[in-house]
């Protein structure tokens, strides 16, 4: 039997998820969306180089569409609801009918007739990604965080500590902090005790102290903001987020896409992630953010972590200019590379990168934590060979003051 979802922006109604036999899922834009000049953007993967529609997308058996299966979590966090909702976890539309109600970004999913009944317990809301976490409204006044009924409603993502590396927390938070502390644009992040934490479901633990992160697709009175990552903006399914594109493509969609102001950021975000040695900033790691329902920016920088400590591939996740090594990120060649598949001024990219580095390596310098000691010697440590082998081709950088650059902007 066939099932259906109207797929909405808000109140608009963009298109028709549908679930039909033989295990496939289509989707398709209603005529209405498809004859408005002034539709909301839902994604850059239905757009054409001029700005209109692409054809419905093809079915998909056993999954959504790209687009809606990156909305939906990963690893632990699927599988605890997916056995609370009594659904199949490999299966992407009933998960998605049961958990269109809080999504990322703006988008909703309605089910055309009503769903079979589930615990009251269940969850019902989807975070993506493969880390456990919860969506937490913030009572101010008190500090505190409580998980809405069922994790629907929050405008804060909170982050548990995994028994197999407690202390991603800490790294996680100090980074963000860093990063803010350069001037890099990052949503609000607190350590929280769990003492401060009201109503973790059964089945969620953390070894720790949890992370707190405000959500930049929710306002402080709720109201949703559009957004999408980028393995969603290039139509690719969650286990591709490495694969397929570089950082050269995401360079190149935000100039024909956004504008040159956030190919700067993008860049300085690249040699900024290289610096403190993160070897995870994938395709889902980026995103775009719709403030008007149309026009898209590069969100704030997010799951910003040093992979340094972790027996993982320490290499970029994605190319910049043809390599993933990272000590060799801002040599010339590669910077030549980067700039002539992103189809950018060489001269432009190469003052843009090596100013931002600048501003990192002074930055750590006048960075006060908080930092645990074992983190700070790591990335320090890589800090300055990163620096080495940049200073080798530029001489006349060889010693960089040292200044409180706090609040500056990258």
């Amino acid at each position: 039997m066939t099932q259906t979802l109207e797929v909405l922006l808000g109140n608009y109604t963009v298109g028709y998820l549908s679930y039909i036999p033989n295990d496939r899922t289509v989707f398709a834009f209603s005529s209405d969306y498809r004859e408005d000049p002034d539709r909301p953007t839902l994604s850059q993967s239905f757009l054409t180089a001029d700005g209109g529609l692409v054809d419905d997308p093809p079915g998909v058996h056993r999954l959504a569409p790209p687009y809606f299966s990156n909305l939906l979590p990963e690893g632990t966090l699927r599988g605890i609801i997916a056995r609370q909702l009594d659904v199949a976890q490999s299966r992407d539309f009933p998960l998605l009918s049961y958990l269109g109600g809080d999504l990322p970004g703006a988008v909703i999913l309605n089910p055309s007739t009503p769903l079979e009944p589930v615990s009251e317990d269940a969850l019902r809301f989807s975070l993506p990604g493969v880390q456990l976490k919860l969506s937490a409204l913030l009572d101010e006044s008190r500090g505190s965080l409580t998980i809405p009924a069922r994790g629907q409603g929050g405008d804060w993502i909170l982050k548990l500590a995994s028994a197999k590396y407690p202390e991603l927390i800490d790294n996680e938070h100090s980074m963000m902090r860093f990063a803010s502390h350069i001037g890099m644009p990052v949503p609000e992040v607190r350590l929280v005790d769990l003492r401060d934490i009201k109503g973790i479901p059964a089945g969620f633990e953390s070894y720790g102290p949890a992370l707190a992160v405000r959500r930049f697709d929710r306002t402080a009175d709720g109201a949703r903001i559009h957004a999408e990552d980028f393995n969603q903006a290039f139509g690719q399914f969650p286990e591709a987020k490495y694969h397929n594109y570089t950082y050269g493509d995401v360079a190149q969609l935000l100039v024909e896409r956004v504008g040159q102001s956030d190919v700067v950021d993008m860049i300085r975000r690249v040699v900024f992630n290289a610096a403190i040695g993160n070897g995870d900033m994938h395709l889902k790691n980026w995103s775009l953010i719709y403030s008007d329902g149309r026009t898209p920016k590069l969100s704030p920088a997010y799951d910003l972590v040093s992979t340094l400590p972790y027996p993982v591939d320490q290499d970029l996740a994605l190319s910049f200019g043809g390599e993933k090594g990272r000590r060799s990120l801002l040599n010339d060649a590669r910077l030549r590379s980067f700039a002539k598949g992103a189809q950018l001024p060489y001269a432009a990219v190469r003052k843009v990168a090596l100013s931002g580095f600048d501003i990192i390596y002074e930055g750590w310098r006048t960075f006060a934590g908080p930092i645990r000691e074992d983190l700070h010697s790591v990335v320090q440590m890589e800090m300055e060979r990163f620096a080495k082998e940049i200073t080798l081709r530029r001489p006349a950088k060889a010693k960089i003051e040292q200044r409180d650059v706090g609040g500056r902007s990258l």
